[in-house]
C-alpha cells in the first residue's frame, strides 16, 4: 500500500504531461502584432507656435500732434508635423525644420489682423493672411501699414513694436489632449555646435512611461535592395489626435543608397506630408534586404514643406523628392545628447495584449489592457481596445481559452485527433489524482488512533539501544534538536508528545540534532494502563515498532503478528 501513492503518480505524470504539449500544438496558428501595431502609440504630432507681442503707433491729426498706441498678442502655428517617442522618460525624435521656422509670417499675420481690427473696412484682410500687401485707399494709413511691415521702426505715419517668440507643443497619441497630452517640449539639439546630422531634432517633454518605437541603426547607405526598391510604412497625424483624428499609414518605397522615394509614390506621399506626415517614422517592410529584426523604425522622412506664406503652387512643377534621414544618423543625435533609445513598461504591456486582442482573445487580453492604461493613462489604442473587449467577453466572438484559430483546412484532422488526446490525457490525471486520494485515506483510516502519552518515558538506556545512538555521560542519549517537519518547523514540540522523526515505513530518519529518534507509543489496553504485565510480543518483528496489545496485525506496517 505505501508504494500506491507513487505508482498512482507515475500513471499520472504521463498525462499531465500529454495534455501540456498536445495542447500546445495550436500555438502555430498565433498572430503576432506587427511593428505598425506596436509602434503606432509612440507617434505624436508637432507643432511651432510663435507668440508675438504688437503694439500699433498711430499719431492722430498732426495739428493735435497726439499719438494712439494699441497692443495685441497673437499665437500663430508656424509649422508642424510628427515624430516619434524613443525613450519612455519623453524623449522625441522630429524633423528639425519643424521646429526652427522662420518667425518672419508670424510678424506679418499679426501686423495684417491688428491693422484689420483697428480700422475694420479700411485695411481688410489679405487673401493670404501671412503676405504683405498694400491698401486700396493708399494715402497715410497704407504708410502706416508699410511702416509695421518693418518691425520696431517708425517715421512720421508711426509703425508698430513687435516681440516674437517661439514654442514646440507635442501633442501624444491620447485620448485626450486637455489631461494627458498638450505638451511643451525643450529643444535639446539647439545647443549642438555641430549636429551628427542637423536634419534630425530631439525634444523633451515632461512624461513618464511614453510607448516608443523600436528604432534599429539602418544605414540606407549600405542597403540592399534585390529588386531595387525598400518598402516602408510612413506614419504620422495631420492634425492633432484624438477621435477626429486618427493615425495616418500610407505605404511608399524608397531606393536604396540613396533612400530617396519613388516616382510612383511621390503623388500620395508628398500631399500626405505637407499635411503632417514629415517626421514621422517609416517601419520597414519584409521582403528586402532589411532582415527581420530590422522590420521597425528605419528613419523618417525631414522634407522641408512650403511654411506659411510661400507662393501657391510654387512647386508645382519641380516636385520635391523626400529623402530619408535613416535610423543611424538618428542614433548619432541621440548619442550627442546623451540619450538612450529603448523601449519601457508600457510597451511591454501593450504587445502583451495585442497578442490576446488580435486574436480575438477579448478577455483574456483585458487585464494587459488595464495594466497599459495605469501605466500610460489616456493610451488611445488600448482605451479603444479595452472599450471593445469588454463589448466582446464572453460572448461568441470571444476565443479566449479556445486556442488561436487554424490557419488552414489541412490541419482539421490533426487537430480533432489532438483534442481527443487532450481529453483523454486530462481524464487519466484526474482519475489518477483521486486514485491516489483514495488510497491515501484507506491507509490513513488503518492507522490506530494514538495512545495516551506516558508520563513515565523509557529509560534513556532503552532508547539508546532502540536507536543506535550513543549515550553520554551518566548514561543517557543526547537530547535530539526540535524537529523541523511540515506543521512543526522552528518550533520545539511539547513536552512528552512523542517525535515524528520515524515515517509510516517505521525505518528511522535522521533528527535536526543528528540523532536517529523512534517515535514511543504506549499501549491503549487497560490491563497495561493499571500496570499489568503486556503480551510478550511487544515489538514487530518487521519494523520494530510497538505493538498494541490483542491486535493481530501491525498497525504502522500491516505485518501479521506472529
Amino acid at each position: 500500500m505505501r508504494r500506491v501513492p507513487l505508482v498512482a503518480a507515475l500513471v499520472g505524470a504521463p498525462a499531465l504531461l500529454t495534455f501540456q504539449v498536445v495542447a500546445a500544438v495550436p500555438g502555430s496558428a498565433h498572430e503576432h502584432p506587427t511593428a505598425v501595431d506596436l509602434d503606432s502609440p509612440a507617434i505624436v504630432f508637432v507643432q511651432t507656435v510663435a507668440h508675438v507681442d504688437i503694439s500699433l503707433i498711430s499719431p492722430n491729426t498732426p495739428e493735435q500732434g497726439q499719438i494712439a498706441l494699441t497692443r495685441n498678442q497673437y499665437d500663430v502655428v508656424l509649422s508642424s508635423g510628427s515624430g516619434f517617442a524613443v525613450n519612455p522618460s519623453g524623449y522625441i525624435v522630429t524633423s528639425a525644420d519643424i521646429v526652427t521656422p522662420d518667425r518672419r509670417p508670424a510678424e506679418i499675420y499679426a501686423v495684417n489682423h491688428l491693422f484689420s481690427e483697428e480700422y475694420g473696412s479700411a485695411a481688410p484682410l489679405p487673401t493670404n493672411e501671412f503676405e504683405q500687401h498694400e491698401l486700396a485707399a493708399g494715402g497715410r494709413l497704407n504708410q502706416r501699414l508699410q511702416r509695421c511691415y518693418q518691425p520696431n521702426t517708425t517715421d512720421s505715419s508711426g509703425g508698430c513694436l513687435v516681440r516674437t517668440s517661439l514654442r514646440v507643443v507635442v501633442y501624444p497619441f491620447v485620448t485626450s489632449q486637455e489631461s494627458d497630452g498638450n505638451l511643451a517640449a525643450q529643444v535639446l539639439t539647439r545647443r549642438l555646435t555641430d549636429s551628427p546630422n542637423p536634419e534630425v531634432a530631439v525634444l523633451k517633454v515632461a512624461a513618464n512611461s511614453m510607448p516608443t518605437v523600436k528604432l534599429t541603426a539602418f544605414d540606407v547607405k549600405t542597403a540592399a535592395a534585390p529588386n531595387g526598391e525598400i518598402p516602408g510604412a510612413v506614419l504620422g497625424f495631420t492634425g492633432i489626435p484624438g477621435a477626429d483624428q486618427g493615425l495616418r499609414t500610407v505605404n511608399t518605397h524608397f531606393a536604396p543608397k540613396t533612400g530617396a522615394a519613388i516616382e510612383d509614390d511621390l503623388k500620395e506621399l508628398v500631399p500626405l506630408l505637407e499635411q503632417g506626415l514629415r517626421g514621422g517614422p517609416i517601419v520597414a517592410g519584409g521582403g528586402t534586404g532589411v532582415t527581420e529584426q530590422q522590420q521597425q523604425v528605419i528613419g523618417f522622412y525631414p522634407w522641408n514643406v512650403a511654411g506659411p506664406g510661400s507662393p501657391a503652387g510654387a512647386e508645382a512643377s519641380n516636385p520635391p523628392r523626400p529623402t530619408l534621414v535613416d535610423g543611424a544618423s538618428i542614433i548619432a543625435v541621440l548619442d550627442a545628447v546623451g540619450v538612450e533609445e529603448r523601449r519601457g513598461p508600457t510597451d511591454a504591456a501593450f504587445e502583451d495584449a495585442l497578442h490576446s486582442f488580435n486574436n480575438q482573445e477579448f478577455a483574456g487580453a483585458l487585464p494587459s489592457l488595464r495594466r497599459t492604461l495605469e501605466l500610460y493613462g489616456g493610451h488611445f489604442l488600448a482605451a479603444a481596445n479595452l472599450e471593445t473587449a469588454l463589448a466582446k467577453q464572453g460572448t461568441a466572438a470571444d476565443k479566449t481559452g479556445q486556442g488561436s484559430t487554424r490557419v488552414n483546412a489541412q490541419t482539421s484532422e490533426r487537430d480533432g485527433n489532438s483534442s481527443t488526446i487532450v481529453w483523454i490525457g486530462a481524464a487519466l490525471a484526474a482519475v489518477a489524482l483521486l486514485g491516489t486520494l483514495a488510497l491515501m485515506a484507506v491507509r490513513q483510516r488503518r492507522q490506530p488512533a494514538p495512545a495516551d502519552v506516558d508520563a513515565s518515558p523509557e529509560p534513556a538506556s532503552a532508547a539508546a539501544s532502540m536507536t543506535g545512538a550513543r549515550t553520554g555521560p551518566a548514561g543517557s542519549a543526547p537530547a535530539p534538536r526540535p524537529p523541523t517537519e511540515s506543521g512543526t518547523q522552528g518550533r520545539p514540540l511539547p513536552a512528552g508528545q512523542p517525535s515524528s522523526a520515524s515515517g509510516p515505513s517505521g525505518q528511522d530518519r535522521p533528527g535536526t540534532g543528528g540523532v536517529a529518534v523512534r517515535p514511543q507509543r504506549v499501549s491503549s489496553d487497560p490491563l497495561s494502563a493499571r500496570g499489568q504485565a503486556a503480551p510478550a510480543k511487544a515489538f514487530c518483528s518487521s519494523c520494530g515498532q510497538r505493538l498494541a496489545p490483542n491486535h493481530r496485525f501491525c498497525g504502522w506496517c500491516g505485518h501479521q503478528v506472529e
